[in-house]
């Protein structure tokens, strides 16, 4: 599959593995799917039960983010104070692009985001 892999900096065509590759220590994973880059070994994982990758191919630090930035925003969707599809479409407005955690390709991008969901939460 050709996906944009954040450390090459350019679509690779990535390998489907499964998770036992990713995750040898994690049993609980093995059955999952994921991509990974064949130049640099970073990987993305699945939608679950699918091959459709969650995004592009993040570097550790990305990665990291995206996960910070899930635990900011899914709390606030989930209190009801806004609804999921209503805080993406606020982001993709204010971003002024269409808006997802798993297709931010920097660190900035995150950090952006993260200003902008601060600023949304104030406003609800």
């Amino acid at each position: 599959m050709n996906l944009w892999c954040c450390k090459c900096n350019k679509v690779v065509n990535a390998g489907l593995v499964k998770g036992d590759v990713i995750y040898p220590h994690r049993p609980d994973l093995y059955k999952k799917n994921f991509y990974k880059c064949p130049k640099c070994g970073n990987y993305v994982g699945c939608h679950d039960k699918t091959t459709r990758p969650l995004g592009c191919i993040p570097t550790y630090p990305i990665k990291i983010a995206r996960q910070k930035l899930h635990a900011k925003m899914d709390p606030l969707w989930k209190s009801g104070k806004i609804t999921r599809t209503a805080l993406y479409r606020l982001i993709s407005k204010r971003l002024g692009y269409s808006y997802h955690n798993g297709g931010t390709r920097t660190v900035q991008e995150c950090m952006k985001v993260w200003d902008i969901v601060d600023s949304i939460e104030k406003d609800l």
